[in-house]
């Protein structure tokens, strides 16, 4: 009995997260670039952003639709964050890896 409301509620749970595996393997690597370009501060912001700004409050807003509808919000959470963390690894790759470059 048990086990069957676990896995009406789990099924869908992992199948909707696991859209955002691979959003997710990119900020991992990422935040690992960032501490070891000296740029610690960059992780944390995209990690708290990416747990404070986007995915509580769009899991809030989504659980008004149901339970289904909150596990959207890990994958919205995970595209903002992507997009977040392209920026600043872009800002980071112009200023510290571009200038690296031996002139030709």
């Amino acid at each position: 009995e048990n086990q069957g409301a676990l896995l009406e509620i789990g099924v869908p749970a992992l199948r909707t997260i696991s859209y955002c595996f691979i959003a997710a393997g990119f900020g991992i690597v990422s935040s690992s670039v960032f501490q070891a370009l000296g740029h610690g501060v960059l992780s944390l912001v995209i990690s708290v952003v990416r747990q404070l700004v986007c995915l509580l409050p769009a899991a809030f807003l989504l659980a008004r639709l149901g339970l289904d509808a909150v596990w959207w919000a890990f994958p919205f959470a995970e595209i903002f964050s992507m997009i977040l963390t392209s920026l600043f690894l872009y800002r980071v790759y112009q200023k510290k890896i571009a200038p690296l470059r031996s002139p030709v």
